[in-house]
């Protein structure tokens, strides 16, 4: 089975979240210095869903009990792409990217089952499975969700896991992502 790309992991299909947990400047230096330099070797393209900072910058995160709080896609012109698509989107694609980065979850039908079990009463079944269909659909891809994937990026891959910020602004990190499928 191969994989295709349905949508190319950049910055301009990024999205910006807060660090939460009570995250201070030493979290920031910790998290800094798990470099990514060892992880650009001439294999860079292949390698990237399994960057070894990436995982010990989340698992750092865990330990301290630290998470992601959704503030918008960092390009105005791809929320603008998502709010066409469905208004809501934007922050269901966020959750999606959180979940992805915080526990691994890749398939996009089962962040869909996820999102849709924490709602409450009354939205129906399956509204967030037509919504991510949709964005399938709208990225000229007719793949059945049940196929399609999100993917992360390593550390510093456009900007991606780079913390800016400081106590008392609080700290933002852009998660950068794609999306593929099984052909």
């Amino acid at each position: 089975m191969k994989t295709l790309t349905v949508l190319e992991a950049s910055a301009s299909s990024a999205f910006l979240f807060r660090m939460e947990g009570g995250m201070d400047e030493r979290d920031r230096d910790e998290l800094e210095a798990m470099d990514s330099g060892y992880v650009l070797g001439p294999d860079w393209p292949s390698i990237v869903s399994d960057s070894i900072d990436v995982r010990h910058r989340i698992h750092y995160m865990r330990q301290r009990h630290l998470g992601f709080g959704y503030i918008g896609a960092r390009d105005p012109g791809f929320d603008s792409f998502l709010v066409s698509v469905d208004p809501g989107l934007p922050h269901v694609l966020g959750s999606v990217i959180a979940d992805l980065y915080l526990n691994g979850t890749r398939m996009l039908c089962d962040h869909a089952d996820n999102i849709e079990a924490e709602v409450p009463k009354g939205r129906g079944h399956g509204w967030c499975r037509d919504m991510l269909q949709k964005l399938v659909r709208a990225l000229d891809c007719d793949a059945p969700l049940e196929r399609c994937f999100v993917y992360r990026m390593p550390a510093g891959f456009e900007g991606n896991f780079d913390v800016e910020g400081d106590r008392s602004k609080g700290f933002t990190t852009t998660l950068v992502f794609g999306i593929g499928y099984e052909a």
